[in-house]
């Protein structure tokens, strides 16, 4: 059984986030820069919050992308197989799951340092577009392309056509380079963003070994790849895990009939030390399983523009809440409005402050009862 979870807050639950993080005030019991010490009523009582221990924020957060991607979209007023299709409009983004949160992040006041290996050859259409948000970044480049996949939008069609193309591959060298330029960056009290499709050249064997030697630095993995198996999944045993449905559907092999299932496979990375489960179920919201319990989240009905990269978005969201010091129902709350919001937008760009403040106070929260 799932019950609401009622905010009776004056201001109907809405936190501004980029309010936070734009006022940059210190935190009155540690003095540190940039923290904030909130004092506010959460869903479960009222208390302040420094952030120390599990709930202090993170001193620096790095996205990992090994795999990236320029994103072109190509809208189109109808899709004729062995004929001429006149193209109505594009554009393209410097894309790919990690950078996207970066983007993200970025939009929401949320810096951070982007790690990326490219191949060299078209890094200059992608640094073009990349270097619009102001990331900063570190690159390894290897002998080849980037991907450039194509997204074809269809007037009057709801899905996204994707034509996915492969790119560079990565070698043992990069891979040390990689790893050079993380020592220099991971504190024992950061968050590596490790997210998108493996590169050729790399298996999950190798990642694995990556990601526990960012965690042997004192770093927590904020986890969102479909290239890896559950015992791969278990090895990492990442602070936050977020596939969508058919990712955990396939992570877990089989297909849920019900909540039930995706409760009970979630309950099973719970037991080997991932902190928070995160299954986005595209317009059905996202199921939730973690420290606060086990929720589904609601989301209202949109009229989407492009759902690829919403779930990047989402992510963004999550970590985005926890910087800002929300409680643990307020970041999820964040991390939908942010993943619904970035569908309003197109291609993979991040969502706009004021579709994710609208959204937010839409979004509803079902506390299960068995966790």
């Amino acid at each position: 059984e799932a019950k609401e979870v009622q905010d009776d807050d004056d201001d109907n639950g809405f936190i501004d986030i980029m309010e936070i993080f734009r006022s940059k005030k210190q935190c009155s019991a540690c003095g540190s820069p940039g923290r904030r010490q909130q004092r506010r009523r959460s869903l479960y009582g009222e208390g302040e919050m420094c952030f120390g221990g599990e709930t202090m924020a993170f001193d620096r957060i790095i996205t990992l992308s090994l795999n990236p991607v320029i994103d072109t979209t190509l809208h189109l007023d109808g899709l004729n197989i062995r004929a001429e299709n006149r193209v109505l409009e594009e554009h393209f983004e410097a894309a790919g799951k990690a950078v996207n949160v970066a983007r993200a992040l970025k939009r929401a006041g949320v810096e951070s340092t982007a790690v990326i290996a490219a191949g060299r050859d078209n890094w200059g259409r992608y640094l073009k577009a990349f270097s619009r948000d102001e990331i900063p970044f570190r690159v390894v480049f290897c002998p080849g392309n980037l991907r450039e996949n194509i997204s074809l939008v269809i007037d009057g069609v709801e899905d996204v056509t994707r034509l996915m193309r492969s790119g560079f591959s990565l070698e043992e060298g990069a891979l040390d380079e990689v790893m050079g330029h993380l020592s220099q960056l991971v504190t024992p009290h950061s968050l590596v963003v490790a997210a998108g499709r493996l590169p050729g050249g790399m298996d999950g064997d190798a990642f694995s070994d990556l990601c526990l030697r960012i965690q042997e630095m004192g770093a927590k993995i904020a986890l969102d790849t479909s290239s890896l198996t559950l015992e791969q999944v278990k090895r990492i045993r990442p602070w936050m895990f977020k596939p969508n449905l058919d990712e955990f559907e396939d992570l877990m092999g089989c297909r849920f009939q019900d909540e039930d299932g995706v409760a009970a496979a979630a309950r099973e990375l719970r037991r080997v030390g991932v902190s928070h489960v995160l299954v986005s179920l595209g317009k059905d919201g996202m199921f939730y399983s973690g420290e606060a319990g086990a929720m589904r989240l609601t989301v209202p009905s949109l009229t989407v523009k492009s759902a690829v990269g919403a779930g990047d978005s989402l992510t963004a969201g999550f970590i985005a809440g926890y910087q800002a010091g929300l409680d643990w129902i307020d970041c999820l709350r964040q991390a939908c409005a942010f993943g619904s919001a970035a569908c309003l937008v197109d291609g993979t760009n991040p969502p706009n402050e004021e579709d994710v403040k609208r959204i937010l106070q839409r979004v509803q929260v079902f506390r299960r009862d068995a966790l």
